[in-house]
């Protein structure tokens, strides 16, 4: 748990910089799919997810599943995708 804290406020002081209009920072130690696409969104009202690509190849997302295509299709909010 302490890497994973530690890694959080490394990304926090990377990103504290970049101005949003309304930004926090959410950690989730559930499903990252179903918080994405069903909890967060409804929560905190959000109204577009920003995502990554993990550039795998069509056989290695069918066999490991790829939470950015479940986020895509099944939110209930607009979704960027960004590589």
């Amino acid at each position: 748990m302490e890497a994973v804290e530690a890694a959080l406020k490394l990304l926090e002081k990377e990103f504290s910089g970049i101005e949003y209009y309304n930004k926090q920072m959410i950690t989730c130690v559930e499903s990252p799919k179903k918080a994405l696409y069903f909890e967060l969104p409804e929560v905190y009202k959000i109204d577009l997810i920003y995502i990554s690509a993990t550039g795998k190849g069509r056989l290695e997302r069918m066999l490991v599943g790829s939470t950015t295509d479940y986020v895509v299709n099944n939110a209930p909010c607009d979704v960027m995708v960004v590589r």
